[in-house]
This record gives C-alpha cells, sequence and structure tokens, in this order.
C-alpha cells in the first residue's frame, strides 16, 4: 500500500475514585485525506485561487493523463537576446519578470493556466481538465489580444531601450494532458502536436503579432477580424500552407 498516514488518540478508562483500568485507543487512517491535500497543493501551482475553489472533486481531475482538445498559446519576447547583453543580471531579472508578469496575468485573467515558463518565454493552456471551457479557442486568443495591449501600456512607462515586443502563437488540437516527471518532481503539462505548432506559430510572429492556426481560426472566425498569411517558417511542416493574424474584435451589429 506504501505509506500511511494515522490519527492515534488515546483516551484512559477511569473508575469513580479516578483508578485507571484501561485505555481506549482510537486509529483514524488518514491516508487518502493527506494524499488528496498533496495533489490539491499542486493544483494551486498551477490555478488561481478562483480556479481552484470551483474544483468538484480532486479525484476526477485525472493528473496522471488526460486526452482532450486544448489551445494552446505560446508567448515569447523579441530581442531578448541582444536586449540581454546590455544589461546588468539584476535589472535584466527586473525588466524581463515585467514582461512575464503582463503576459501571466492576461492568461489568467480569461482562466487560462500557466503551463511553463521558458526563459523569456510563457506558455498557457486552456481547456485542460484544471480548467475546462467550451470557448477555449476564444480565451486563447483574448488573453492574446489582451497580452499586447498591456505590453503597450507597459512600454509608457519603460526607457525607449527596454520597449519589447511579444510574438505570440496559439494553436488548437488534441494533447495529451497530466503529471510528469520524476517521483520527487512533478509538473503539469501539454505534451502533443499543438503545443508544438503553437510554438512554430510564435516563431512566425514578429513583434506585436498574434499569430493562430486555421483549427483556431475555425473556433473564432466570427468574434475576431483576421488577416490571412503565408507562413515565413514551416520547419519540416509541408501541409502549413496559410496562418491568420489577430487584427482585433469584430464589432456586432449596429
Amino acid at each position: 500500500r506504501g505509506a500511511i498516514n494515522l490519527r492515534i488518540k488515546l483516551t484512559p478508562l477511569q473508575d469513580v475514585n479516578d483508578n485507571m483500568y484501561g485505555i481506549v485507543v482510537v486509529v483514524d487512517d488518514l491516508t487518502a485525506i493527506r494524499q488528496r491535500d498533496a495533489t490539491l497543493n499542486v493544483v494551486r501551482t498551477y490555478l488561481s485561487p478562483r480556479l481552484v475553489r470551483h474544483i468538484q472533486s480532486i479525484d476526477d481531475l485525472g493528473l496522471s493523463g488526460d486526452q482532450r482538445e486544448v489551445s494552446i498559446i505560446f508567448a515569447d519576447v523579441r530581442g531578448f537576446t541582444t536586449f540581454s547583453e546590455q544589461l546588468p543580471p539584476e535589472e535584466l531579472m527586473t525588466v524581463i519578470t515585467r514582461y512575464l508578469t503582463v503576459a501571466s496575468d492576461a492568461i489568467e485573467l480569461h482562466d487560462g493556466i500557466i503551463d511553463k515558463y521558458m526563459g523569456d518565454a510563457v506558455v498557457g493552456l486552456f481547456n485542460t481538465q484544471l480548467n475546462p471551457q467550451d470557448d477555449h479557442a476564444a480565451r486563447a486568443v483574448r488573453a492574446a489580444l489582451l497580452m499586447a495591449y498591456d505590453v503597450r501600456a507597459l512600454h509608457e512607462v519603460l526607457p525607449p531601450e527596454q520597449r519589447l515586443g511579444y510574438g505570440i502563437g496559439i494553436d488548437t488540437g488534441v494533447a495529451m494532458l497530466g503529471n510528469v516527471g520524476s517521483p520527487s518532481r512533478k509538473e503539469f503539462t501539454a505534451i502533443g502536436q499543438p503545443f508544438n505548432f503553437a510554438k512554430l506559430l510564435q516563431d512566425n510572429a514578429l513583434a506585436g503579432e498574434i499569430i493562430i492556426s486555421e483549427r483556431t481560426r475555425n473556433r473564432v472566425k466570427d468574434l475576431f477580424a483576421l488577416e490571412a498569411l503565408r507562413p515565413r517558417k514551416i520547419k519540416g511542416y509541408t501541409d502549413f500552407h496559410v496562418m491568420y493574424r489577430v487584427t482585433g474584435v469584430k464589432k456586432g451589429p449596429q
């Protein structure tokens, strides 16, 4: 069974003269409770407190592996390598933290979860077993638009030499999601084609651009203004012939 957690309570048995003639031992098996608490603590590292409160049953999350359709946002700061060579380490960390905070806040505001940070890049997931969403593709695009807007706002308070831009890619597709890693350290992540393709779309994006796949476009074309583009990089995807730049939100009926 492995390690177990027990709570033992001892109560003496005494007569009317306070003479002890026995003891009652009560043993509570807390193993399942401790395991749920440990899993919930891990979940708290992925989700905002509001999303944690919405979890009905930790046992039904399927963190060991679940295949489902997700939307993945991949955002990377443009020009960071050259920029990083111009600042001392302490100042560099302060600046990049501000950019990563903007990206993270935009993702979490739309109930996405942060998959990982990769240097100056951030990956967000929508419609995992931790944050199920029917409108996951639209949420990912809205998060990207907010990210781009907030970066422009950040530029208002940064000196010109620190004004960088995000290149953002979004793909929608079926991925495997769950905890991966060693027994001592696990991370919740997405594995599969949508992650790789979102990364490729991000590689195609110029600073300030939001590039989405055709799969994502099919989900959000009625909500956002899009411009079809030829890919700038295909990296072995021979069937990759079109991508879409998000140019804004479509206006409703007048």
